[in-house]
């Protein structure tokens, strides 16, 4: 059960950007035909490295607030986390520090609430961009 009080406006925020989604699991997102997927390897490598390049495929992609859901965000005491698209290198380097895991080590999904990109790093590494509605705080 998603109990975390950051819930309700995680999943309203991307509903209104994405019709149709229904959670922040990929296929709660998109019909798993994902829009010109990349390949972002995750496992079987250096997590800082995957992270590097996460954070590379995000330039020009997010701004602004982000909501960010990893595999940990689905903990009893866990739920999104809300950054500012700034300090998401900073969040992302520090997170293993602070939740004693790689920040990818699962299905990652970053969404950009003010230009309406949600980037979706499903957990057999492919990641691709969606388009929504931008959203308005």
């Amino acid at each position: 059960m998603r109990s975390h009080l950051n819930w309700a406006l995680a999943e309203k925020v991307l509903a209104r950007m994405v019709p149709g989604a229904t959670g922040y699991l990929p296929d709660e997102i998109v019909d798993y035909l994902l829009p010109d997927p990349q390949r972002l390897r995750m496992f079987d490598r250096d997590p800082a490295a995957a992270t590097d390049d996460l954070l590379a495929y995000c330039q020009g992609r997010v701004a602004g607030l982000l909501i960010l859901v990893t595999d940990d965000s689905f903990l009893p005491d866990q739920g999104p986390f809300f950054v500012e698209a700034e300090n998401l290198a900073e969040f992302a380097r520090g997170y293993p520090d602070v939740v004693d895991r790689a920040f990818l080590s699962g299905d990652t999904i970053i969404v950009s609430p003010s230009n309406g990109n949600v980037i979706i790093l499903h957990h057999s590494e492919v990641i691709s961009t969606i388009h929504g509605t931008p959203y308005a705080w």
